[in-house]
């Protein structure tokens, strides 16, 4: 833990460990973030559906849980190749929404890293999309476009409930 100065105390404290401290008060004033994981595909026929959800149910909900949400394509990219923008935003995201209608391979590769990861994963899919067999045994949040947007945040939100804090799929060795 660090100790909350924003002084050297005229050089009796290093200036690295004020700086360390005055970086832990910033990384504790800023919301955990939530990485979605999703189709973005204008071109494809689910984009339509699949966009309102996200915007009208998980952004909302996401915020109300005190997270910032965060997705490729929005705000500033500091990295030169894609894919490496992706798996940093993963890896250092406190939760990821992962829904799987369009059934594309990149969701399925990005949920498989967050899961292996031991990191809460949230999976959701429009209602009628075929999860296939590896992936269907574990809970996933069904919404329909016809569904009240009110009804549909309850849903998710009671969803996550349920779901964030459930154990790994594969237990450290070692541990009983």
């Amino acid at each position: 833990m660090y100790a909350l100065t924003s002084s050297t105390h005229n050089g009796k404290r290093v200036a690295t460990e004020v700086a360390e401290a005055i970086v832990a008060v910033l990384d504790a004033l800023i919301a955990p973030r939530v990485f979605y994981v999703r189709l973005l595909n204008k071109g494809l026929d689910e984009f339509s559906a699949v966009e309102t959800f996200f915007r009208e149910v998980v952004d909302p909900s996401v915020e109300d849980l005190g997270y910032e949400p965060c997705e490729m394509g929005l705000g500033l990219n500091e990295y030169a190749w894609m894919n490496q923008a992706i798996f940093d935003s993963l890896h250092h995201s406190q939760a990821v929404v992962v829904d799987l209608t369009g059934l594309r391979n990149n969701c399925f590769m990005e949920m498989g890293y967050v899961l292996g990861n031991a990191q809460r994963v949230i999976i959701t899919a429009r209602n009628g999309t075929q999860i296939p067999f590896d992936a269907s045994g574990i809970e996933a949040y069904l919404w329909s476009e016809g569904d009240h947007r009110l009804d549909l945040k309850t849903g998710f939100v009671d969803h996550w409930k349920r779901n964030a804090n459930r154990p790994p799929l594969v237990k450290p060795r070692g541990l009983l």
